[in-house]
């Protein structure tokens, strides 16, 4: 049997751009860290990682743009 790879999403936000992108989560679970928030799994694949490094991309590149010279 194969397992599935699947990457754990912390952040509401991300999982919003992840979703407005086509990627649904199959299960949202209470954080083993912080039970008072949720985290958001996905399946793994390579589509969802470019997804995600364009997500931390722009918002690198927002903050960039947020901070004076």
């Amino acid at each position: 049997m194969e397992r599935r790879r699947t990457y754990v999403c912390k952040r509401a936000r991300m999982c919003s751009y992840l979703v407005e992108r086509g990627f649904m989560p199959y299960k949202i679970k209470p954080d083993c860290d912080n039970p008072q928030f949720n985290v958001y799994l996905f399946t793994a694949t390579p589509e969802l990682y470019k997804a995600v490094m364009a997500f931390v991309s722009d918002r690198q590149n927002n903050e960039k743009k947020e901070k004076p010279q």
